[in-house]
């Protein structure tokens, strides 16, 4: 073999497009698979932000090797490595930083060429902030969780131009839950199998091939995914048959309880129904303007009035989209 052969992806990925593609994905635990699988493909550059070193856990639970939880090497270093082994010719810029303490001034240069940000994180601040750097910095965001246990998945995605109600438009519930519990999470893995993970990422994965496709005006068939969905960038995914959002059978309500119907099912909803014309960040407007704030920063605090995350200067009084009134600390 003297040449990488990409033709069995010949029709579904265009080479030429993959390579002139930059992928930045914040969190590379369970979503470390999502890198390897892009490497294969001839993505032409990846940035991955993580600040963790592998661990035993990590070997059972992500993918990672025996031999880098016993030298404790960084994810972003042992990724590396492990997508250079697969693919020599992929570039994999390894930060090992925290993504919520990032300046301003840094994190636009990371995403100054970026072609698609993918937040796969567990921490709140940091899935915040990624939300708000794809509206200010107009790059295409996707963002997966996992809900308690691997039961079911989230996929939240945002287009600039296209989108009309941004991550924090449809997950306002999750800012003042975060706020008001004092926690950092979103959800985890903790109690699940690895193809929990691996099967919202399927989903991240196909809709990411189709935003680097649209982004360079490319004909792809994931890439007209989007004038299909129109306005539904909001999907729910579960694995477990009898999985509720609380006391609510969200997928029952969709599918029924038929005979043919049991687990492994997906709703993408139209996400411009949450639109919050007081939202902080997207004020209203979703990602559909473009190139109106590019000026202003990607940082973001918590609010005096109310605790909810906000972007750093832009209220003094509270987050403008909080009922709350009572001071909370995160």
């Amino acid at each position: 073999m003297t040449a990488l052969d990409y033709s069995r992806q010949a029709g579904a990925a265009d080479l030429e497009v993959m390579r002139r593609s930059h992928i930045v994905q914040v969190g590379v635990g369970s979503g470390s698979e999502l890198v390897r699988s892009f490497s294969r493909m001839g993505a032409g550059k990846i940035t991955v932000i993580d600040p963790d070193t592998v661990e035993p856990r990590n070997v059972t639970s992500q993918g990672y090797t025996y031999a880098a939880a016993l030298a404790s090497v960084p994810k972003v270093v042992a990724l590396e490595r492990e997508c250079n082994a697969i693919n020599p010719e992929a570039l994999i810029v390894p930060l090992q930083e925290d993504f919520v303490r990032m300046s301003d001034r840094r994190l636009k240069e990371i995403l100054s060429d970026a072609t698609l940000l993918i937040m796969a994180t567990d921490h709140h601040p940091a899935q915040a902030r990624g939300a708000l750097a794809g509206l200010v910095c107009d790059v295409p965001v996707i963002l997966a969780s996992l809900y308690r246990r691997g039961r079911a998945g989230e996929i939240v995605y945002t287009y600039p131009g296209l989108t009309e109600a941004c991550y924090r438009c449809i997950t306002a519930e999750r800012y003042e839950f975060v706020a008001r519990e004092r926690t950092g999470g979103t959800g985890n893995a903790a109690g699940s199998i690895p193809f929990a993970a691996a099967f919202v990422d399927a989903i991240v994965g196909h809709l990411a091939v189709g935003v680097l496709h649209k982004r360079h005006g490319a004909a792809n068939p994931y890439a007209d995914w989007f004038e299909k969905l129109g306005q539904r960038n909001f999907i729910q995914t579960r694995m477990a048959p009898d999985y509720k959002l609380g006391d609510e059978d969200i997928f029952g309500d969709v599918f029924g309880h038929g005979e043919k119907v049991f687990a492994f099912d997906t709703i993408w909803q139209p996400g411009v129904a949450e639109l919050k014309h007081d939202c902080p960040d997207c004020r209203g407007r979703g990602a559909t303007p473009v190139g109106e704030r590019a000026h202003e920063t990607t940082e973001m605090a918590a609010s005096p009035g109310c605790g909810c995350l906000i972007q750093l200067g832009s209220a003094d009084g509270g987050c403008p989209a909080c009922s709350r009134s009572e001071a909370v600390a995160v």
